[in-house]
């Protein structure tokens, strides 16, 4: 391939990986403090743990559009587990000027939810992290399933901007 060529080439996927970037959105990945337990299980008591996030939202977001919040993972472990689990689910909320509005189960991933822009310009979109989970085999053959309630859940706030 001549000097040209290359040149030409590299200056193309630059353009690509560039517009690819800012068509994706911004990625958020946060370890967030949280509080574990083991759901139906008398004896397990509560303790320390981590909830983790990796999600994809728009850097900001125009009155009446709509717009997707991808969650690429999303577990909750103890910290004596050392780390995530088998099964891994969450539980996000989205708040402010946005419909629909509350807290949404992810389960598989990529998990991706639409919703649309209620407010005007200069209001934000709340994104917060609520809980994640994540399932442990333990002996002999049995499954322990951990939840972990996020101390501050806050992942990121979206502003609505003029179009």
């Amino acid at each position: 391939m001549g000097a040209r060529r290359y040149a030409r080439a590299v200056g193309v996927v630059a353009v690509g990986v560039g517009l690819s970037g800012l068509l994706g959105g911004c990625e958020v990945k946060k370890d967030l403090a949280a509080t574990c337990h083991a759901p139906g299980d008398p004896g397990s008591g509560q303790g320390p743990g981590h909830v983790g996030v990796d999600v994809e939202i728009p850097p900001s977001v125009t009155p009446g559009s709509t717009f997707t919040v991808r969650v690429d993972s999303m577990f909750g472990y103890p910290d004596p587990a050392g780390g995530p689990g088998s099964s891994p689910t969450g539980l996000l909320r989205v708040t402010g000027p946005v419909a629909p509005s509350g807290a949404f189960a992810v389960a598989s991933f990529p998990d991706e939810s639409t919703f649309t822009v209620t407010g005007q310009p200069g209001d934000r979109i709340r994104l917060e992290a609520v809980r994640g989970s994540s399932s442990y085999l333990v002996p002999p053959g049995s499954v322990l399933v951990f939840e972990c309630d996020a101390h501050d859940g806050h992942l990121a706030d979206i502003p609505v901007v003029s179009p």
